[in-house]
């Protein structure tokens, strides 16, 4: 893990992505894109929070 990020920092930048998905998939369609990209963000996000 990154002692960069302190445990709490990861759950609220994690907790404002999983916001920021469902306030996306709630919107029109044309936010798909936007939702793929914040989805890849937080896949890439999670594995370097692992290393």
């Amino acid at each position: 893990s990154l002692s960069l990020f302190g445990d709490s920092n990861i759950k609220t930048i994690d907790s404002g992505l999983s916001h920021a998905l469902r306030v996306t998939v709630s919107s029109a369609p044309a936010h798909r894109r936007i939702f793929d990209i914040l989805k890849t963000i937080r896949r890439d996000y999670h594995a370097l929070v692992k290393l």
